[in-house]
């Protein structure tokens, strides 16, 4: 205070018009150290040195926060407190854990999170600021990989290795069920975790190989075996169909010798017409193109001359 009349005086004593102009300016000066703007995506808290706890609350306990735009606060005995609300990814590359089946495996873990707005004095008095400030690490890098790591061991290591490929998305599911439990302990908000890469060990994957090998190899031993159960039944059908077929015929000849005659003279018809087609002569007899039908098929009894 010594030093701010000190000052004053000498200004008056430099004349009016300066004092007045360095007057000015205080009065900006302290008019801009009363207003703070919070920028868009973020919330504020308030630091006051007037209340015990140090965070501005309501009535209802939680600290009284501020949204984007213009605010105003008492200068040397209120510091707004800046939280980036808006949601932010972070990616976890070559996670080792190890499966229920004692098998080695790597992932990589992207996690969609933002600290929760109504936690907000919580976080800062426990974990910290929103990003590095005076040195100190911001909520991110100090709780998450914390609980990433703990979280995803202990989920995968309930998990047989084949399991983690089939049920993939059941994994990750746990992985976000049992993080955003965690994650509320400390005022952060776990929005989405999805596996972004699964990889087996080198030994384990050439076993993986060899079994998917081998199960193809009997299941190509299934359908060969299929297959000739099958022609086996097709051969038996069509045997069964030759010998009907044959019984068939056998009855027409007996019950009707007629039936010789009509099958030699579409015979001599196609012979014919053959024939007719060629560009060569040729000279045959009726024999030579089954027309003696009633010579020899024909008995006198079933069938005369007359009926031709």
């Amino acid at each position: 205070m010594a030093a701010a009349k000190a000052l004053l005086n000498r200004l008056q004593n430099l004349g009016p018009g300066l004092a007045g102009l360095a007057g000015l300016g205080l009065i900006g000066y302290g008019v801009n150290e009363s207003l703070y703007n919070v920028p868009g995506g973020h919330q504020a808290i308030m630091y006051s040195r007037m209340f015990p706890r140090g965070i501005v609350e309501g009535p209802d306990g939680r600290a009284v926060t501020t949204g984007e735009g213009l605010h105003f606060r008492i200068p040397g005995l209120q510091r707004p407190i800046m939280y980036e609300i808006r949601t932010r990814q972070t990616e976890y590359r070559g996670e080792r854990t190890g499966t229920k089946d004692l098998q080695t495996v790597t992932l990589d873990l992207r996690v969609l999170y933002k600290p929760d707005d109504k936690k907000l004095a919580e976080l800062y008095r426990d974990v910290g600021p929103n990003e590095n400030e005076n040195g100190m690490l911001g909520y991110d890098n100090m709780v998450l990989p914390s609980i990433v790591k703990e979280v995803l061991k202990g989920t995968v290591a309930s998990f047989d290795a084949d399991k983690l490929v089939t049920e993939r998305e059941a994994v990750s599911k746990m992985i976000r069920e049992q993080l955003e439990a965690r994650g509320d302990l400390y005022g952060v908000q776990i929005e989405d975790v999805a596996i972004t890469d699964l990889n087996f060990s080198p030994v384990y994957a050439r076993a993986v190989e060899r079994k998917q090998i081998s199960q193809q190899s009997a299941q190509r031993a299934q359908i060969l075996v299929r297959k000739a159960v099958q022609e086996k039944q097709q051969k038996i059908v069509e045997a069964q169909g030759e010998t009907e077929s044959a019984r068939l015929l056998g009855e027409k000849i007996t019950n009707n010798p007629a039936y010789l005659n009509l099958e030699k003279i579409k015979a001599a018809k196609e012979i014919a017409a053959t024939i007719a087609q060629s560009t060569n002569r040729v000279y045959l007899n009726a024999d030579s193109l089954l027309l003696d039908v009633n010579s020899t098929t024909i008995n006198a009894g079933q069938l005369t001359s007359s009926s031709w």
